[in-house]
Formats: C-alpha cells, structure tokens, sequence
C-alpha cells in the first residue's frame, strides 16, 4: 500500500478522475457544444464550466480514505491537480 502514497500517483488520479467524471456528466446532460465552430468558443468553454466544477467533486472522494492515513505525499499530487484544474476554470471566466 505504500506503493501508491507517491506524489505523482495522487497527481495522476487527481487529472484523470475528473477528465472522466467530466465526460459522464458531459455525455449524460446531453449537453450541444459544438467545438468545431471557432466563432463562438468562449461562449463553449463557458458552458462547459459547470461541467468542470461539478468534476472536482470525484477528487474530494479520495480525501476521505486517504485524509487519516498517513498518505500526505498522494494528497500533495491531488492537491496540485486540484489547482491546475481552479486555474483552467478562473481563466475560462476571464476569457
């Protein structure tokens, strides 16, 4: 189990959970973002900001095991893509 208390493990999950429960929320609203049309791609990003949001929510499960064991090197990797994921998000509204 030490195996996985890596900073880059925590990093990984926490860019590729959310790129996967992004796409479930994404494909399940049914959602008509139209990305080939160039002329309107800030008005699409920002409709795909809720999605991004409501995907930060799968890295919060892992604080639950892993917030009382002492895995602080994976929360430190989750944590940094949590940031890079705020970061995507503030830019998008000042787009």
């Amino acid at each position: 189990m030490n195996k996985i208390n890596k900073v880059y493990w925590g990093f990984i999950v926490g860019i590729v959970a959310p790129l996967v429960a992004m796409s479930i929320l994404y494909f399940g609203s049914g959602a008509n973002i139209d990305f080939g049309n160039t002329d309107n791609l800030s008005l699409n990003l920002k409709f795909l900001s809720p999605f991004v949001r409501l995907s930060l929510v799968v890295n919060m499960i892992f604080f639950i095991p892993y917030g009382k064991s002492p895995k602080i090197k994976f929360l430190r990797g989750l944590i940094a893509a949590t940031f890079i994921y705020g970061f995507i998000i503030i830019w998008i509204h000042f787009l």
